[in-house]
């Protein structure tokens, strides 16, 4: 009995071992999973805060879009994460521009938390409500009513994709 014990404590060990030994060779797709995983959690709170906003990083500037309030793009100088007014574009909006600047801050804080690179609502017209860019290049999309999407090209592609829940699906 006592030579079985010590087989199965061996057996225990080398098989803990190699777990830990697994876990430690691919923290990449843990990473990866933890922000899908975030994203999953946060899901009411980000479709309240992005419906109908579009927010994307190119180079220096960032580009933002608030379709409650204007059709234009407003971008947005990035520097040290933070965002500033960028008054060469500003056309035909009537808003309280430091508020506007205020909440482009916000939402594209709240982004970098979740660990996303863009989120679009450009697509709402077509049944995809939101997309959030990840930095591995997969995304998440948000499908308010995926009965109602019409578009042929994307049924397909939302039918290719993980489902999260009924609304929430995300590219692997």
């Amino acid at each position: 009995m006592k030579n079985g014990t010590i087989y199965l404590k061996a057996l225990i060990h080398i098989s803990l071992s190699s777990l830990g030994f697994l876990y430690l060779q691919c923290p990449a797709q843990v990473h990866k999973d933890e922000i899908i995983k975030t994203i999953f959690i946060k899901r009411d709170e980000i479709v309240t805060k992005f419906s109908n906003k579009t927010i994307f990083i190119r180079g220096e500037k960032v580009i933002y879009k608030d379709s409650s309030f204007s059709s234009n793009y407003i971008t947005f100088n990035l520097k040290s994460n933070q965002l500033f007014l960028d008054n060469s574009d500003l056309v035909d909006i009537t808003v309280d521009l430091s508020q506007v600047e205020k909440r482009a801050n916000e939402l594209f804080s709240f982004m970098q938390k979740l660990g996303v690179k863009a989120i679009s609502s450009e697509e709402k017209a077509l049944g995809i409500d939101i997309q959030l860019y990840l930095p591995d290049n997969r995304k998440v999309l948000f499908v308010r009513e995926p009965d109602k999407v019409k578009n042929s090209k994307w049924k397909d592609y939302i039918s290719g994709l993980t489902k999260l829940n009924a609304n929430w699906y995300y590219t692997q």
